[in-house]
């Protein structure tokens, strides 16, 4: 009987799991799709956080200061150009800057496009601060310093916009590893039923292989080879396939003049292709370890 069984066993894959099935190329473009959809979840997730992280840097060495003057020109200039000396003068502030019409053009163009303002816009008098994290001076003693000069100001450190684009970016995280959990259950649901339809379709083969003395690991084994080497085929084309989405969608930005909202976030990183590379893997896992749950519980009912 062992002799048998080592010439059954002799082509891993024949003649119970023959190749070139219609049913294995549906199941491979379905495992080729979630592993794709897999890797553009990590890799958007991974590119929002880092815009997140960004922002938040940014706006963490950052305030901003609005002087209360009236509509003259004249007068406007004298508060903000007296509330800069004042600031420039204070421990831990790196730099401080009216926004004049130019500046406060570039800030606007998203929204009023390029070229100058109009001429009868109301701007505030405003002034921009980049001050060092670790020695930051409170907002409520900018304003007493300005007070002190004789002006009327409000501060904003922008910790509220700062709070709000960590936990948008905490809340995004969370989510793209809701995505992945459901797209790692999707694979397995799909290999579990794949495997136990070809058990199923080969139960008279199965049995034979029992009355020459294989063992139900022996079987298993034969399924787990072949969803192995499913899984890290599909995992390869799902990751070529994130890829081309990924390029697609900076071109797309870069088309509709979206970038500056995440240039420089899209492009690939190191740690990236680190992602793409574990994708394989991790469906050549889910296959293997999928297939031989599924297979040992079909046998077990068959025995």
């Amino acid at each position: 009987m062992s002799e048998d069984v080592a010439k059954l066993g002799s082509r891993r894959h024949a003649p119970i799991l023959p190749r070139g099935e219609a049913r294995e190329g549906a199941l491979f473009m379905v495992m080729a799709i979630i592993c794709a959809l897999a890797c553009l979840s990590a890799l958007g997730a991974r590119a929002a956080y880092r815009a997140a992280d960004n922002w938040t840097t940014a706006l963490s060495g950052s305030m901003t200061v609005q002087l209360k003057t009236s509509e003259d020109s004249f007068e406007k200039a004298s508060a903000l150009q007296n509330a800069e000396d004042t600031l420039r003068k204070m421990p831990g502030i790196i730099k401080a800057k009216g926004i004049d019409k130019v500046r406060a053009g570039e800030l606007l163009e998203p929204w009023f496009g390029k070229g100058p303002l109009p001429e009868d816009l109301p701007l505030p008098s405003l002034i921009e601060l980049q001050v060092d994290p670790a020695k930051a001076p409170s907002p409520q003693r900018l304003e007493k310093a300005l007070r002190n000069a004789g002006l009327e100001p409000q501060v904003d450190d922008h910790k509220k916009w700062a709070g709000s684009v960590s936990n948008a970016a905490s809340a995004l995280r969370l989510g793209a590893l809701g995505v992945l959990a459901l797209l790692a259950a999707a694979a397995a649901a799909t290999v579990s039923f794949a495997a136990r339809a070809g058990l199923e379709a080969r139960r008279d083969i199965v049995e034979a292989l029992h009355l020459v003395g294989a063992q139900d690991r022996y079987i298993s084994r034969l399924f787990e080879h072949r969803f192995l080497g499913l899984g890290v085929r599909a995992g390869v084309t799902g990751a070529f396939l994130a890829i081309a989405g990924t390029l697609g969608v900076l071109f797309w930005l870069q088309k509709s003049g979206a970038t500056h909202l995440l240039v420089g976030e899209i492009p690939l990183q190191p740690a990236d292709f680190g992602i793409l590379a574990l994708t394989p893997l991790m469906a050549g896992l889910i296959g293997m370890g999928t297939a031989r749950l599924s297979v040992m519980a079909a046998l077990k009912k068959l025995d």
